[in-house]
């Protein structure tokens, strides 16, 4: 288990290094992988946006659950990297990530926009892997 979040539900949410995301309600367990649009097997960060989405960093982007339907985002291919490491979502369902080498962004609903502080080369960051955002 690499991540954990809990829904507005109180539904549990496991994410796997390899098993893609497993959501327990209580008493059923409902497995989902790349066949169902999640980005890739390999889960490394979760979180909960206050609008009941539920975001997944994965090695392959970020994606979003809405209830119905995965969504994939991947980072342009100029950004340094796909693996996800962090999610936090912010009260106005703003998606912070980190990844492992580059940088922070941030998705506003539409796009993934690197912030200051983006890549390896960024005076803002001491390094441009980013594995926690609060």
């Amino acid at each position: 288990m690499h991540a954990i979040a809990v829904d507005q539900d109180g539904d549990v949410w496991l994410g796997t290094y390899g098993d893609g995301v497993t959501r327990f309600d209580g008493e059923i367990s409902t497995p989902y992988a790349t066949p169902d649009g999640l980005g890739s097997r390999w889960v490394y960060a979760m979180a909960v946006a206050p609008d009941g989405v539920v975001w997944c960093g994965t090695s392959s982007g970020a994606s979003r659950f809405d209830g119905k339907t995965w969504t994939t985002y991947t980072r342009p291919t100029d950004w340094q990297t796909t693996w996800w490491l962090t999610l936090a979502v912010a009260l106005d369902n703003t998606v912070w990530s980190g990844s492992y080498d580059g940088g922070k962004s941030r998705f506003d609903g539409k796009t993934w926009t690197p912030t200051a502080g983006a890549g390896p080369r960024s005076p803002s960051l001491p390094t441009a892997r980013v594995v926690r955002i609060h």
